[in-house]
């Protein structure tokens, strides 16, 4: 009869206890080493492949073939063995390595130069821009100003006019009409 593994814990759930423990205890004695060393030599022996004619499997009978060729590529060693310098080499590298650190630093020098001159002439087209613009400027205030006096000289005579316009409206609105005042006005 086959149980559910799971009734089984239903069942201690319920019951409240569980199951004991097992402790397996491993005892090293005399046979269980010689079966060790027999499992070892096992594995290390090398098991002989069967040969590619004996399948019939195309799969297995391309593996067994490229199992059987030989695997190394052998490559002929080229390269020499390293060899000292003499002190003329030394010397000649050296100053050559000197002449290209002077090259560079000359190099190096005209590039900071131009650098210095592109950055002079920014700064100076940016004093003329900004001074352009501040005489602009300065134009523009003055013009402004022009404009604003006209402005309000015109916004006087409008309002004298208007004054003058309710003046008459409130005349001719009266029902006496009185020339002392029309007079008074016009003077």
């Amino acid at each position: 009869m086959l149980r559910n593994p799971l009734a089984k814990k239903e069942e201690e759930k319920k019951v409240g206890k569980k199951a004991p423990v097992k402790k397996e205890v491993k005892k090293q004695g005399k046979g269980e080493e010689k079966k060790e060393e027999d499992m070892s030599q096992l594995l290390d022996m090398e098991k002989p492949l069967p040969e590619p004619g004996e399948h019939v499997n195309i799969e297995i009978k391309k593996y067994l073939e490229h199992a059987k060729k030989d695997r190394y590529i052998f490559i002929k060693d080229t390269r020499h063995k390293a060899r000292k310098r003499t002190e003329q080499e030394v010397e000649q590298i050296g100053q050559k390595h000197e002449a290209e650190m002077q090259e560079f630093d000359k190099y190096y020098k005209e590039t900071e130069e131009k650098e210095e001159e592109k950055k002079k002439e920014r700064e100076d087209k940016k004093a003329n821009y900004q001074q352009g613009l501040k005489a602009e400027l300065d134009e523009g205030v003055v013009q402004f100003k022009e404009i604003m006096s006209k402005r309000s000289e015109y916004k006087e005579v409008l309002i004298a006019r208007k004054e003058k316009e309710d003046e008459l409206k409130r005349i001719i609105a009266s029902d006496k009409i009185d020339i002392q005042v029309i007079l008074k006005h016009n003077g």
